[in-house]
């Protein structure tokens, strides 16, 4: 590239430096670069290995990602609209563990989990357990449906 002129100068000058550093730095090698093209094709090797690492990385991270995420079932929906709708007692001060906003026992309808009977807003949790089998607060599993087992 430098011989055939395919570098501008101010480049060529910057190369021909980092050439001769490289050169400088590799003095003891067995395997001396004689030659700035040798050089360059070198540093051109080094830089395709590098996106290959990289490459081979990012593949390596995905699948350890898909790997440990869980799968996520939902409920059977038998379950869900087997969810007894409660009342609580004025002055509870707990939270809706999905949402986070206060159970009010006027305003809102109120779901208890059959098991474990942690308390969440209706939508909420039918919501959830669309999406999840497992209680938001404890992990307890709700049925799921055969073809997910």
């Amino acid at each position: 590239m430098l011989e055939t002129g395919m570098i501008e100068p101010h480049a060529r000058d910057l190369l021909t430096d980092c050439f001769a550093d490289f050169k400088g730095y590799f003095e003891g090698s067995q395997q001396l670069v004689q030659e700035p093209r040798e050089f360059f094709c070198c540093i051109h090797r080094c830089f395709r290995l590098e996106d290959e690492l990289a490459a081979m990385e990012a593949r390596a991270v995905q699948e350890s990602i898909d790997e440990s995420v869980p799968r996520l079932i939902a409920a059977t929906q038998e379950a869900i609209q087997a969810l007894q709708i409660t009342e609580i007692e004025v002055g509870c001060d707990d939270p809706c563990m999905i949402c986070l906003e206060e159970l009010e026992p006027s305003t809102t309808v109120i779901k208890r989990m059959p098991c474990c009977s942690h308390l969440f807003h209706g939508d909420c949790i039918e919501q959830w357990l669309n999406t999840s089998h497992l209680c938001p607060w404890c992990r307890f599993p709700m049925p799921i449906s055969a073809e997910e087992d």
